[in-house]
């Protein structure tokens, strides 16, 4: 049975998801990946935009944010 790999950009850098497959499950696997990548991706920016809005806050307040 013929085997594809498939390589999905993530993000920027493009950083590559890459995932052996048949090739009759090539397309709804590579569907799902993405759908289950643009996720975990939305969901990283989202935390990336909090912890930044949190420093303007901590910042107005003359305080320091410390990593643990």
């Amino acid at each position: 049975m013929t085997k594809s790999i498939v390589k999905i950009p993530v993000g920027e850098p493009q950083y590559y998801f890459e995932m052996h497959l048949k090739a009759n499950d090539f397309n709804n696997a590579k569907e799902e990946i993405e759908k289950n990548l643009k996720s975990e991706l939305d969901a990283y920016e989202n935390s990336v935009k909090r912890i930044k809005s949190l420093q303007k806050e901590v910042a107005k307040d003359n305080f320091h944010l410390e990593y643990l």
